[in-house]
């Protein structure tokens, strides 16, 4: 049956499958078809965050072009560092606040972790530079934040072809470190955020290294990378108006796929092309992370925060998050915020909306999650 699918549905579907973060996924799969919803409705852990709304600040977030494909965020606390990792460096933006005192103790400090298929430092997903605005938010509110291009990418060095997560994960430590040597920082406040499949990054830094003193998950995935990707291609291809024979076909070959990555049986009937995209050190071990594993040995206070809105990363995954993490020993502790109109790129998709959808770039970040992140950043022992 598999080999009789035309050659446009493999390449189609294969890239969906090869791209993490399903955002991304879904602008491929309905460029002619309507965009998939996740079928999940999840009320609020507290009604007050559902309906706070939060007067807009200005924030002094501006868009400068880098090259000639991506939007940058700066701000004028920016400054370029180079960070040293295993054998190469990373580049990075570190934003410190402007015209406020440094408090006596030093700054608390969040470094924003990007996916392992981000492309720059912004964690640009569908022309939305999430960690950038996030990191213009953050520091307005008196946190120093540090973001970086993933190796291989931007300004960084090293070679991904080899990389596999743990090796994302060495180097997120290094960018802790680095924070943590600086001698304008409050050592006692270092927090590490990680917003989709960089939550995973963030968890196992968080689990290896005790430097850091708090976590923060937004849009985070909480099965395996093998049942994160059927759950998301369920949804897809649910949403695209296939007949029950063709949907049939096409997760029949998604799970051949996985299957032969995970060598749990050969590429029989597996177009070239797909085993040259599948067979990679990094999505084998995209597949095989299961973040229950990796949560059950932190010790830290942890944040999930998730948008009801969010069709890439169902909103049942905070609740999983959640429960994992309220298993851990020795009283960790464990919250959940659900936002009702929040999407997978931070910004809200209700009535009352701010910013254009033909514009996402100029797009503030959700008034309704700054208040809680703030908050609980400040509030946390």
């Amino acid at each position: 049956m598999l080999n009789r699918m035309r050659a446009p549905a493999y390449f189609t579907f294969v890239v969906a499958v090869l791209v993490v973060d399903s955002l991304t996924a879904q602008s491929l799969i309905s460029t002619t078809e309507s965009s998939a919803t996740s079928g999940v409705s999840l009320r609020p852990a507290s009604r007050k965050f559902e309906q706070t709304k939060v007067r807009q600040r200005p924030t002094g977030l501006t868009v400068r072009p880098i090259g000639n494909t991506r939007q940058g965020v700066s701000h004028p606390g920016d400054q370029n560092v180079r960070v040293a990792a295993r054998g190469f460096a990373l580049s990075a933006t570190l934003t410190v606040p402007v015209n406020q005192p440094r408090p006596p103790a030093g700054w608390p400090a969040v470094l924003l972790i990007p996916g392992s298929t981000a492309p720059d430092r912004d964690g640009t997903l569908s022309g939305v530079p999430v960690l950038g605005r996030l990191a213009t938010v953050l520091t307005e509110a008196g946190f120093l934040t540090v973001r970086y291009d993933r190796r291989g990418v931007g300004q960084s060095g090293g070679r991904p072809e080899s990389a596999k997560i743990d090796s994302y994960a060495d180097d997120a430590r290094s960018m802790v470190r680095y924070v943590n040597d600086r001698n304008d920082i409050n050592r006692d406040r270092i927090t590490v955020l990680g917003h989709a499949e960089g939550g995973w990054t963030a968890l196992m830094v968080t689990a290896q290294e005790n430097l850091i003193d708090n976590l923060v998950l937004i849009g985070t995935p909480s099965t395996t990378g093998s049942e994160l990707i059927m759950e998301q291609q369920l949804t897809a291809l649910q949403s695209l108006g296939m007949s029950s024979n063709e949907r049939t076909e096409r997760i029949a070959l998604q799970q051949s796929i996985l299957d032969a990555v995970m060598e749990h049986q050969p590429w029989t009937d597996i177009p070239e092309q797909i085993r040259r995209q599948a067979q990679t050190p990094w999505f084998r071990s995209f597949l095989e992370f299961d973040p229950a594993d990796t949560i059950r040995r932190t010790r830290q206070p942890i944040l999930v925060i998730h948008g009801l809105a969010d069709r890439h990363v169902s909103p049942h995954h905070a609740t999983r998050l959640t429960e994992l993490a309220s298993l851990r020993q020795r009283g960790a502790l464990v919250e959940k915020v659900l936002l009702s109109d929040l999407d997978h790129t931070l910004v809200e998709t209700g009535p009352t909306a701010a910013g254009s959808p033909q514009n996402p770039q100029q797009m503030p970040v959700a008034p309704s999650l700054i208040e809680p992140l703030v908050r609980w950043l400040q509030e946390i022992p």
